[in-house]
């Protein structure tokens, strides 16, 4: 009788070992209000490099980037 006990003992332990899912819920995270600019006013204009700019973003006078957050890296960010 001792040895079936133990070995029901055994197996709920087993099973409850196993059944620790996570909570947490995807998309529930709240978005990030971080900073994410970049401080360029020590950054020096080269003429040089400047001069290979095409003439209707040199005239604008800014670069303007952008990229899909929806690929990793990016999308990983918490």
């Amino acid at each position: 009788m001792r040895r079936i006990v133990a070995a029901g003992l055994v197996a709920m332990l087993a099973l409850t070992a196993c059944g620790g899912g996570s909570s947490t819920t995807e998309g529930s995270a709240s978005p990030s209000t971080d900073d994410l600019s970049y401080d360029v006013s020590g950054v020096q204009k080269v003429d040089e490099i400047a001069a290979l700019l095409p003439e209707r973003i040199a005239s604008r006078g800014t670069l303007v980037i952008a990229a899909a957050p929806d690929y990793a890296p990016a999308e990983f960010r918490a």
